[in-house]
């Protein structure tokens, strides 16, 4: 039996439906390889957790991946977004649904702040939306990011939504 851990019962407190898998913790390991990744640029390290993303990602039959995406911004300085970056790599096909707006970089922010952040994305018009979604993101920190995405889907008539992050 699963454990609902304690920011997925925060927000079931405030009727938000939480269906979240991550993949590994995100320990001093994991940390470690972000900044590597994220920040230094070693491009090449997307490729260091592909067989398992692809295992898991598989047992989501018939879900339209849907990445969170970086801003203009982070796309710019970095080079490569790190979320679909991993997906190419792994040969997931996904669809693009939103676009970032330029914000503050989420590593900065406190957890409250994350909390507190809101118009962190906009919807691409003329999208077809599939009935069963699966949002990608690399760190899963307070769901804040992935609760604003899923909020926006079910305004766009989604009721199909899972969420799966490489760490939290």
């Amino acid at each position: 039996m699963k454990e609902t851990c304690n920011d997925c019962q925060n927000w079931l407190k405030r009727g938000e439906e939480v269906n979240h898998q991550a993949i590994y913790k995100y320990d001093e390991a994991m940390r470690e390889y972000f900044k590597m990744y994220k920040f230094s640029g070693h491009y090449q390290l997307r490729q260091i957790f592909a067989q398992e993303i692809k295992k898991v990602i598989k047992t989501y039959k018939n879900y339209t991946v849907i990445p969170i995406p970086v801003s203009s911004k982070r796309l710019e300085e970095r080079g490569f977004c790190q979320v679909t970056a991993i997906l190419e790599w792994c040969d997931i096909p996904y669809t693009q649904v939103f676009v970032k707006n330029d914000s503050e970089n989420q590593s900065t922010k406190n957890k409250q702040d994350r909390l507190e952040t809101k118009g962190t994305f906009s919807i691409i018009k003329g999208n077809n939306f599939p009935m069963k979604v699966l949002l990608f993101d690399d760190i899963y920190t307070t769901g804040s990011t992935i609760n604003q995405a899923r909020h926006m889907l079910r305004q766009e008539g989604i009721k199909e939504i899972k969420s799966l992050s490489i760490a939290r």
